[in-house]
């Protein structure tokens, strides 16, 4: 029957749109170029079944990240459609979409929006609102503008189409339709709507447990982004609540002494610390301190800081020796990471002053105040500056002076807090 006949190019096409489902990008390439070769041969070039051969070729490259290969393909489809069906005809907004993409990926923003917004006015008005290449369309032009100018409220509209469509076209649960809502969710977190990022947040979560299973990856995402707008609510006790579940999860998915989960159980020990419940976070914050030591992870920053946790909590349980000991072993690690003006070396030294003040070993707390200024010098903040010089501890030291309306950070906030708790004699003669 000859290489260039209908039914040959046609199971070529087929087999090669198999291929790129597979994964398998660089036979999918080959027996699509084969199939559009034919295709020019037997139908010419301006075909609608060569430029579909062509789109798809673009598609296998853009897949695999060559874009500006894809784009040249994109650009002569594009073209080509246009002119021989119109720039409302299906194919040509699918071509018009993908190009975006393509050029979306290059950073290329101020075309890739003109095609985007494009692509997505057509697809409304030919295909409405409420059907599925019209929520690609939107949630992808959406998240161009919030890369390009932040999460304005035109984006939140465009999240909120992809949703509404997705809703009525695909299903509440279906896995692009918790995509969209868990994108508007991060849109209204980032705007400080949190009642409604939180609604969408716990709907995310529960629709992903029900679709994946409970320590799915995407599932322990979800759980993640929510309890991170629970916190920023200081909402405390349901942090807990979804924190446990999420270290449940992760040792579960990843094992107990996993990183990840390790970074969990740090988490669940801060909300319960946040509640006063410090008894309750001690053996929380050991296990961490604990599992990073038997990883060898004991190093670096993040590890640091759950020892200045662990320090902290065993301060407020008034096991002042203990939390000594935990002190000087982070404020010795901080500084062989960071320099004595750096902002997590200061509370260190802030928390273990006070605790060696509560011990009542004001000359140890006089050596370690008059080093930290030695070393640290004007850098370090007038507050902090003004807290190690002085008698006792400043009105203004608490919480929100150093990051007003901030999270309190693992380590660093919190050692502030050691500041209130006690009026500190002089200790710079």
């Amino acid at each position: 029957m000859g290489d260039t006949n209908w039914p040959t190019l046609a199971s070529s096409e087929y087999l090669a749109m198999t291929l790129w489902c597979l994964d398998k990008y660089e036979e999918a390439q080959n027996t699509c170029s084969y199939t559009i070769e034919g295709m020019k041969t037997l139908l010419g070039s301006d075909h609608p079944s060569t430029l579909n051969a062509t789109h798809n070729l673009a598609s296998i490259l853009k897949d695999q990240g060559q874009y500006q290969e894809a784009e040249k393909i994109y650009r002569e489809v594009l073209s080509k459609r246009t002119e021989k069906l119109g720039q409302e005809h299906q194919n040509t907004l699918t071509t018009a979409y993908e190009l975006a993409v393509a050029l979306d990926s290059q950073e290329k923003n101020t075309e890739a929006e003109t095609l985007y917004r494009q692509a997505l006015e057509g697809r409304e008005k030919v295909l409405g609102k409420n059907h599925a290449d019209t929520c690609s369309c939107a949630n992808s032009f959406a998240w161009l503008i919030a890369a390009a100018r932040g999460h304005t409220e035109e984006v939140e509209s465009l999240f909120r189409l992809a949703l509404e469509g997705a809703e009525t076209c695909l299903g509440k649960n279906d896995d692009w339709t918790l995509t969209y809502a868990s994108n508007l969710a991060k849109n209204l977190w980032k705007r400080g709507k949190l009642d409604e990022a939180q609604t969408l947040y716990t709907r995310v979560m529960n629709g992903r447990e029900e679709q994946l299973g409970k320590p799915h990856s995407d599932t322990l995402e979800a759980m993640s982004n929510l309890v991170a707008v629970l916190e920023e609510r200081e909402d405390f006790a349901t942090s807990e609540i979804v924190w446990r579940g999420l270290v449940s999860r992760r040792e579960e998915l990843l094992g107990s002494k996993d990183p990840q989960t390790l970074d969990a159980m740090a988490n669940l020990a801060f909300a319960i610390a946040k509640q006063n419940k410090y008894a309750a976070a001690e053996p929380i914050f050991q296990s961490i301190v604990s599992g990073r030591e038997e990883q060898g992870r004991n190093t670096g920053v993040v590890e640091v800081q759950h020892i200045a946790d662990l320090a902290y909590v065993l301060w407020k349980l008034g096991k002042n020796k203990e939390s000594e000991v935990m002190g000087r072993r982070a404020l010795d690690r901080y500084t062989s990471l960071r320099s004595w003006s750096d902002e997590w070396v200061l509370m260190c030294v802030v928390g273990l002053v006070t605790t060696l003040i509560a011990q009542g070993k004001r000359e140890e707390a006089r050596v370690l105040a008059r080093e930290a200024l030695d070393k640290g010098g004007e850098e370090i903040p007038a507050e902090i500056r003004e807290w190690l010089y002085e008698n006792g501890s400043p009105a203004e030291m608490n919480e929100s002076c150093l990051s007003p309306g901030s999270r309190l950070r693992p380590g660093y906030l919190r050692a502030i807090c050691f500041t209130v708790s006690f009026i500190i004699s002089s200790f710079i003669p």
